[in-house]
């Protein structure tokens, strides 16, 4: 879920001038909550509110405390109190929605986001969350829609677009589930992102096993005739391959094998299976053979630009630092976001002394990281 605002971030109301002692009170409690002291600081708020029920400040403090804490239900009725003071406070809304969601309250966790989207209709974050939720509920079609508008917002927010996948799967909109799954897979490689959470990835597996029994069938369904079957191998050969992605079950590697090879036995250029199969190689070290299908899919398309990354690590992983170069240039030149490939390219550099290169590179790396990440 989303980043959590904590005790730096102020509610609406704070206290009067003429509340002074409550202002050192409300001060002593911050700084107690940040060095870790719970008692301290929940006295001091509690001090404030005794004086001054109708400070809000002290009641969302305290409430940021009890949930850090784990007593949701205490932390739940201050954030109710505090909106009852300063109505649809964004801040608090937040707090109370993730409250209920962690108590499992999905409508009325459900409403909280609905009021806090209304009047934050751009919070990419918001929008996810209650996608997460409406999932929960057991609508798709809802969640999908959140998912959907959250990566408009924010193009590089790769947990939604893993999300939007699993939607379309409990849609059965499996051909379009596994190109999310696709590129979802590809920009945590290309980016190394790590915002994706073990916990996410665990929440697919049973989904995914779906997509592969409605593969299996429509397998079976089509050997008599042979039309359609071709594509049924490959869709079932992705989602074998997210499930060992998701789950790290690698029999399930080679099930995709199988199937990717099913299908270059009926149509011998078919750009994805030799694609799928250059990856699996390259895992196993068996980079020669990575290379081959590596060298079909550049063939059948020149402008593939993962088929370069992905030679070009294993041409370093060879130690062919020269084609390795020529590699990562080629994937900035078709896609200059695409950060592994500046951090590939800078070591390259340096081993070459040539560090001028090496730091311009560093630096686009930098600002791409700072730009794309969610968090």
């Amino acid at each position: 879920m989303a980043p959590e605002d904590k005790l730096d971030q102020e509610t609406d109301t704070e206290p009067k001038p003429n509340q002074g002692q409550a202002s050192d009170l409300l001060k002593r409690g911050r700084d107690a909550a940040r060095a870790g002291d719970v008692l301290t600081a929940l006295k001091a708020f509690e001090d404030v509110i005794a004086r001054f029920p109708e400070n809000s400040a002290a009641r969302f403090n305290r409430g940021v405390v009890l949930k850090d804490q784990g007593y949701f239900e205490d932390a739940r009725d201050e954030f109710e109190r505090v909106l009852d003071l300063t109505p649809n406070d964004p801040v608090a809304l937040l707090q109370l929605a993730t409250i209920l969601a962690k108590l499992r309250n999905w409508p009325e966790a459900q409403d909280a986001y609905n009021l806090l989207i209304e009047s934050s209709p751009n919070d990419y974050w918001a929008l996810y969350d209650r996608g997460l939720i409406r999932f929960e509920l057991g609508e798709p079609e809802a969640a999908l829609s959140d998912f959907t508008r959250a990566l408009e917002l924010n193009p590089h927010f790769v947990d939604s677009l893993g999300r939007s996948g699993q939607a379309k799967i409990r849609l059965e909109r499996f051909e379009e589930a596994a190109e999310d799954y696709l590129d979802f897979l590809g920009r945590v490689a290309r980016n190394q992102d790590l915002s994706t959470s073990k916990g996410l990835f665990l929440s697919h597996r049973s989904d995914i096993r779906v997509a592969i029994q409605h593969f299996n069938i429509l397998i079976d369904e089509l050997k008599h005739p042979e039309e359609g079957i071709c594509q049924a191998y490959y869709q079932r050969g992705l989602f074998h391959i997210f499930n060992t992605a998701f789950s790290g079950q690698h029999s399930d590697s080679s099930a995709a094998v199988y199937d990717f090879t099913e299908v270059l036995e009926r149509d011998p250029n078919h750009l994805g299976a030799h694609f799928q199969l250059a990856r699996y190689f390259a895992q196993r070290l068996q980079r020669n053979r990575a290379l081959e299908h590596l060298a079909q899919v550049i063939a059948l398309n020149p402008q593939h630009r993962d088929a370069y990354l992905e030679r070009g690590l294993i041409q370093q992983a060879m130690s062919n630092s020269e084609c390795a170069l020529v590699s990562f240039s080629r994937v900035i030149e078709l896609d200059p976001s695409c950060a592994r490939a500046y951090e590939e390219r800078a070591q390259i550099y340096r081993e070459f002394d040539e560090n001028e290169k090496a730091k311009a590179d560093l630096e686009c790396l930098r600002t791409l990281t700072e730009n794309s990440s969610p968090l």
